[in-house]
């Protein structure tokens, strides 16, 4: 049986939340920096499509750090 992420339901929201819960998960162990990082980027993405979905303008700067 192959190994399925624990983040498949994602697929049907938005491969790309998928695809970044998917690389955090698979980095956990081995290099936990970069599963912050993924972690991060995801927590980026799904602010930027919330705020899509409402109507609110945002630029670039808007989640630059």
């Amino acid at each position: 049986m192959a190994n399925l992420s624990n983040f498949e339901y994602l697929k049907e929201h938005d491969p790309v939340f998928f695809q970044l819960a998917f690389a955090a998960e698979q980095a956990f162990y081995a290099d936990p920096n970069t599963t912050l990082i993924k972690l991060r980027q995801l927590g980026e993405a799904i602010a930027q499509e919330l705020a899509a979905r409402c109507g609110i303008e945002f630029d670039e700067k808007t989640f630059a750090t």
